[in-house]
């Protein structure tokens, strides 16, 4: 089986072809920019180049919906989305959570904290037991509202969110690991062992984007018409 995996949520992006072992046959990144969905397209090129196979070799695409990027959350979605359509191939979506912790690996004993900076004073969060199996579902939360009273000591924290979550943690003493990141290779990893695990892949429409909250940037709200010229517009709208 070979695997076509996208990270977009996070800089750089990034696309990874593999087989069924994990095992990686291609990969190439690049730094987000204006024209990320066609760099996006390059990358993908680039990466079956590299692994010596072409789209109709694929059987099986990976996507990092999120949460993250909003805009670079988009753009792999609808990647994935387009690509399944084409390709009539499904689709196994990961969050970015999830990524983050098989990028750690599993650990002797422990719980494994993901936990991505969000702003607003909030981390994007998920648990998982020393061998990657989530505890929950991802959600957002200020650092002072993560409970970890029931986890397993020690803690490895991990991501952009780890030194501002340890802070808050300080009595648990968790272990930090503010510099893992992932690619579009953990993405492959975790797909597949969701797929081993009994996940079912999806079709490529059935994919949605993981936000967690509404984005910071909104757009103007429009000004109240009069009631006689909202009246008229209504009546010339039918």
């Amino acid at each position: 089986m070979i695997l076509l995996a996208l990270e977009t949520a996070a800089s750089p992006s990034s696309v990874a072809v593999c087989d069924d072992t994990g095992r990686v046959l291609g990969c190439r990144s690049a730094e987000r920019g204006a024209d990320q969905t066609d760099r996006l397209v390059a990358l993908i090129d680039e990466a079956l180049a590299a692994a010596a196979v072409s789209y109709r070799d694929l059987d099986l695409l990976a996507v990092n919906r999120g949460p993250g990027s909003f805009t670079g959350i988009r753009a792999g979605v609808a990647a994935a989305r387009a690509l399944a359509l084409a390709l009539a191939r499904p689709v196994l979506a990961v969050n970015t959570l999830e990524a983050l912790a098989t990028a750690a690996g599993p650990q002797p004993a422990g719980t494994i904290v993901a936990a991505v900076d969000a702003r607003r004073r909030e981390l994007y969060v998920q648990m998982f037991d020393h061998q990657l199996a989530a505890l929950g579902p991802p959600c957002a939360l200020a650092p002072k509202d993560v409970r970890v009273a029931a986890a397993a000591l020690p803690l490895h924290l991990v991501g952009s969110g780890a030194v501002v979550l340890a802070a808050a943690l300080a009595a648990a003493r968790p272990v930090v690991g503010a510099t893992v990141q992932a690619d579009a290779r953990d993405v492959a990893r975790r797909a597949l062992d969701l797929l081993a695990a009994g996940a079912r892949p999806l079709e490529g429409r059935a994919v949605q984007p993981l936000y967690l909250r509404p984005p910071d940037a909104r757009l103007p709200a429009l000004p109240r018409s009069p009631a006689g010229v909202a009246a008229g517009a209504a009546a010339c709208s039918r």
